[in-house]
């Protein structure tokens, strides 16, 4: 039994089944695998340093996305961002017209 048993597939797809606007936990992924933890654990970082995924296995939450594919929210995301950007500038220029 070794992490190479696992496919990169079917992590993706446990990844997606998962998936949450900050990423899928460790507690929802490991499960799917009828592998001791620390094999899956093994396969998510060989595929995090190949640059498929996204996350931690440090033995945290983990927050795992796959690169390249948004989350849920993140489109959301963008538009706040930008939002509150133009606000910030906004500010920033009242602020430097004062002087």
């Amino acid at each position: 039994m070794k992490a190479a048993d696992i496919e990169d597939a079917a992590v993706l797809d446990a990844i997606r089944k998962h998936m949450r606007p900050i990423g899928a936990s460790r507690w929802d992924v490991y499960p799917e695998f009828a592998f001791p933890e620390k094999i899956v654990r093994a396969k998510v970082d060989k595929m995090i340093r190949r640059g498929i995924l996204t996350g931690c296995c440090c033995g945290c939450r983990g927050d795992f996305t796959i690169a390249g594919e948004d989350t849920p929210e993140s489109e959301e995301s963008k538009r706040r961002g930008e939002a509150f950007g133009k606000r910030l500038q906004a500010v920033a220029d009242r602020i430097t017209t004062r002087k």
